[in-house]
C-alpha cells in the first residue's frame, strides 16, 4: 500500500466519520467502551474495591470515563429524539 492510496483512504474515512451517522456510531462506541472500562477499573468487585471506591472514583481516568458515559448517553438519547421527531413529522404530512 503506497502513501497516495493510504491518504485517499484516510480522507474518505474522515469524511464518513464526520457525517451524522458516523458521529452517532462514534458516540455509541465510546459509550460502550467507557462503560466497560469504568466497571473494570473504577468499580472493583471486592470488599477492598468497595472500601477504596471513594478514592478510586476521584481518579482522573474515572472522572473522564464518567464524563464520556454521561455525554454519550445524552447524545444517543437526543439522536433518538431527533429520529422520532423526523418520523412523526413525516407521518403527519
Amino acid at each position: 500500500m503506497n502513501i497516495k492510496t493510504l491518504s485517499e483512504w484516510f480522507i474518505k474515512t474522515c469524511k464518513y466519520i464526520i457525517t451524522v451517522w458516523g458521529i452517532y456510531m462514534l458516540w455509541i462506541l465510546l459509550h460502550f467502551i467507557a462503560s466497560h472500562l469504568y466497571t473494570h477499573f473504577c468499580v472493583p468487585m471486592s470488599l477492598f474495591g468497595f472500601l477504596l471506591s471513594p478514592v478510586i472514583m476521584t481518579n482522573p481516568y474515572c472522572v473522564c470515563l464518567r464524563w464520556i458515559i454521561f455525554n454519550a448517553g445524552n447524545s444517543i438519547y437526543n439522536m433518538w429524539t431527533m429520529i422520532a421527531t423526523f418520523l412523526a413529522s413525516k407521518l403527519l404530512n
